[in-house]
């Protein structure tokens, strides 16, 4: 089921833009033009090499928050197994989905991903968070299985980084960044996991954590990370809303497309621009609040709440206190029959 919808969402071709997609590959060669370093392996060895596009055979590809316009992926996020497996490792009572992002290294990309913590790009603070790395292919070291850092859900928050490169995407001078580890694996007891479809890794969001680009010739590593939290888990205005990172990873990874912003190009685009403000418009007057049972555009409301959120929610809310954050970030567990037409 989810190998299927991931292949139908890298495959597709329907010239609708939908949903955050990147080649990583492309962005990569635009950084390397810039100066700088990409990572990028060689028969599954950690490296820095000098990049060359022709040396790669694959594509390294991106796509985030899948489950806001494919019904496929959001069905196994809001009604799959992750949930009452991230309440049983919380031991809390309510979970919420948080967001999703997918992965494809084909064989022969060899662009690796650089260690990372993921809680840097969150925009929210506390420890009842989970992150389920999904594989539906089996992998390997060679093919870009993930390797973790034991220990290191214990290490504070480090600046977050391009993801193929260990350059800075935060502006703030005082959080460091990570150690580089890509060049001394060594030192640090890192546990890379062979996996076969079904296979599901649990990770805290502060756990140092990356992956070797994809040598092999043959074998394709196609993942989901779909994410989940807590009730102690507060919102962070500042960090939701700090430029220098949104800017930068738009930039450095070259979106292809943008399911927050519209053009004048197209009719289509203003009709869902038309939409966009008048559903902010019938929300701020709660005329018509998010969630509501009589509400016909539910579907458009799911995709768009997030921003909603990222403009409107206040440092120290849970994820319950709005309505926008109530319909971006549904209640998961326990099961209940979500009223909107999802």
């Amino acid at each position: 089921y989810l190998r299927k919808t991931l292949e139908n969402v890298f495959n597709r071709n329907d010239g609708v833009k939908r949903g955050h997609r990147t080649d990583m590959t492309e962005a990569a060669a635009e950084m390397f033009q810039h100066g700088d370093k990409i990572l990028i392996s060689e028969s599954g060895v950690a490296g820095q090499l000098t990049f060359q596009k022709q040396q790669l055979s694959g594509r390294f590809l991106t796509e985030m928050e899948v489950g806001r316009w494919n019904m496929e992926m959001r069905k196994f996020n809001l009604e799959g197994p992750l949930a009452e497996i991230c309440s049983s490792l919380l031991k809390g009572n309510r979970i919420r989905f948080w967001g999703d992002h997918c992965f494809l290294k084909e064989p022969g990309s060899k662009i690796r991903t650089a260690f990372h913590q993921d809680a840097p790009y969150f925009p929210f603070y506390g420890n009842d968070a989970c992150v389920c790395w999904v594989p539906v292919d089996s992998a390997t070291k060679e093919s870009g299985t993930m390797g973790y850092v034991r220990g290191s859900h214990q290490w504070r928050e480090f600046a977050p980084n391009a993801l193929v490169t260990r350059e800075r995407m935060s502006n703030d001078e005082n959080v460091p960044m990570l150690p580089n580890i890509e060049e001394r694996e060594s030192e640090y007891d890192i546990a890379y996991f062979d996996v076969e479809p079904g296979d599901v890794i649990v990770h805290f969001p502060r756990t140092v954590h990356g992956s070797l680009g994809n040598v092999s010739n043959h074998r394709r590593r196609l993942a989901a990370s779909v994410r989940y939290v807590g009730e102690d888990v507060r919102w962070v205005a500042d960090k939701a809303t700090e430029i220098g990172v949104r800017n930068t990873v738009a930039r450095k990874w070259k979106l292809q497309r943008d399911m927050t912003k519209f053009g004048s190009s197209n009719l289509f685009y203003l009709w869902e621009a038309s939409k966009y403000f008048a559903r902010g418009s019938l929300r701020s007057t709660n005329i018509l609040p998010l969630g509501n049972e009589n509400c016909l555009l539910d579907q458009f409301d799911y995709r768009h709440s997030p921003h909603w959120c990222y403009l409107e929610m206040k440092t120290g809310e849970d994820l319950g206190a709005r309505d926008c954050s109530r319909c971006a970030f549904p209640l998961v567990y326990p099961r209940k029959k979500l009223k909107s037409k999802l």
